[in-house]
């Protein structure tokens, strides 16, 4: 019995504490993608914008401690063609999840009012050019971007 108990709490604790890394410095955003679309940019993200309307974000953008953002975008709120622009490919059964990555061409300053609601530190201003690994989930596609 005391084994099942001291499980649940270890259970909780770690609940809790992934929630409290996110709750901190979270919010809605809109993304749009450069790639494969008539934006200036030539591939990822083509703006960043801080969302004011709850249902019509496609994404939550979190702050980590680690000086990264994740970008969760929500596969439900994104078209067919959004998806491909990300991905820059098609998903289908054999696509090889542990292969795709996201591509940052050009660096993307993050606007003054997405900066400031993610509490981001007045250097870190940038997304840095880069190949990103994405993980895909039913629901999200899951990035972690590198600040600069």
């Amino acid at each position: 019995m005391k084994n099942l108990i001291t499980i649940a709490l270890l259970c909780l604790l770690t609940s809790a504490y992934s929630q409290e890394e996110i709750s901190g410095n979270n919010i809605d955003t809109n993304l749009t993608f450069g790639k494969y679309t008539d934006c200036f940019r030539p591939g990822g993200i083509c703006t960043f914008n801080k969302n004011t309307k709850e249902k019509t974000a496609n994404s939550q953008s979190v702050f980590n401690k680690d000086q990264t953002l994740t970008i969760y975008i929500h596969r439900d709120q994104i078209t067919p063609v959004e998806e491909f622009k990300i991905l820059g490919e098609e998903l289908h059964e054999e696509t090889n999840l542990e292969e795709l990555t996201f591509l940052m061409e050009e660096e993307l300053e993050i606007p003054e009012e997405a900066r400031l609601a993610l509490k981001l530190p007045e250097y870190l201003t940038t997304i840095a050019v880069g190949e990103y690994p994405i993980k895909v989930t039913e629901k999200e596609f899951i990035i972690t971007l590198k600040l600069e």
